[in-house]
């Protein structure tokens, strides 16, 4: 039996992702991201900073399975949370051209065949605070990665 590598979704569009915000402002772990999203909020000892310290993006494949063309079909939900609702779909933006765009190249080793939005944007203000958080929905196509 022929051997492969199943593609990280979550790494794989961090990748695609890279440079729109710092490393330590976007993965796939909410709690780990929210944490530090609400330290800069309520850090009163902090210098005012640029409105992009409060660019954060996170990534959460939450569905997909693997074809019997073995390409994994998976469902990604993307979520930004920014100072302000303009920068946040701004952001937004960015992330759907970037993401869409993918389609047809390689990341981490592996190729990206397909990739659509399935819906949003959808904007909340977050609860008693001015931030914007902008969610969306993706579906991508990518193959596994064979081993020699």
């Amino acid at each position: 039996m022929e051997d492969y590598d199943i593609p990280d979704v979550e790494k794989i569009v961090v990748e695609i992702l890279k440079g729109l915000v710092k490393p330590n402002q976007i993965g796939p772990l909410k709690l780990e991201t929210f944490d530090q999203y609400m330290m800069l909020m309520y850090d009163e000892t902090a210098p005012e900073m640029d409105l992009s310290e409060y660019d954060f993006i996170q990534i959460n494949r939450r569905m997909g399975y693997l074809t019997e063309t073995m390409t994994d079909i998976s469902g990604l939900d993307v979520q930004v949370w920014s100072k302000t609702r303009s920068r946040s779909v701004q952001l937004m933006n960015e992330v759907t051209k970037r993401i869409l765009d993918a389609e047809g190249y390689t990341f981490l080793g592996f190729q990206i065949d397909f990739a659509v939005t399935l819906n949003g944007p959808e904007t909340d203000r977050i609860e008693m605070m001015e931030e914007t958080m902008t969610s969306k929905s993706f579906e991508l196509h990518i193959r596994v990665n064979w081993k020699d």
